[in-house]
């Protein structure tokens, strides 16, 4: 098979707030993609209610796992639009992927400044996560970070001046 005919799956990687469904809806070329947001399916499952976030991310989990799983058997492109920051977590998709003849690029947000990130959590009032989970994923983003020219084909970072570098 040849690259230009394996499909391709772009994984977003990045902490809340980081803008990686802000940086979706600016590029066109991603949004073409079919896409698997974590944020959506939670709005779904919560009628809107984002503060129902913790009852619902459970199922909304299983729920893209569904999605991602018909995708993949149907050799569909598509973007995964989710935090992705443990290594462990992006190991089971890879090796799916792989497996199943896929390309994979990943693009990585950088994390806001502090208080950047404090404007953008008061700016989505309707999206309530917590201060120690984001820390918590924060560490988990860092300690990942090297794994990604591993697991990815392509690997580009996007700063939070929206510049793209191409590290892979």
């Amino acid at each position: 098979m040849a690259l230009e005919e394996k499909p391709l799956c772009v994984v977003l990687i990045g902490i809340p707030y980081s803008g990686k469904s802000t940086f979706v809806s600016e590029h066109a070329w991603l949004s073409q993609l079919a896409r698997i947001s974590f944020d959506e399916e939670v709005l779904e499952l919560a009628h809107g209610d984002y503060s129902k976030w913790a009852e619902v991310a459970q199922q909304a989990g299983l729920n893209i796992d569904e999605k991602q799983n018909a995708l993949i058997q149907a050799k569909r492109s598509f973007l995964i639009d989710k935090t992705n920051v443990s290594t462990l977590e992006r190991e089971k998709l890879i090796a799916e992927l792989q497996s199943h003849g896929y390309q994979t690029v990943a693009i990585v947000f950088e994390p806001p400044e502090a208080k950047e990130l404090k404007r953008r959590i008061q700016k989505r009032s309707d999206k309530i996560i917590s201060p120690e989970v984001i820390t918590q994923m924060h560490r988990n983003f860092e300690s990942g970070k090297a794994d990604l020219f591993r697991q990815f084909d392509s690997v580009l970072f996007v700063s939070q001046n929206k510049t793209i570098t191409v590290k892979k």
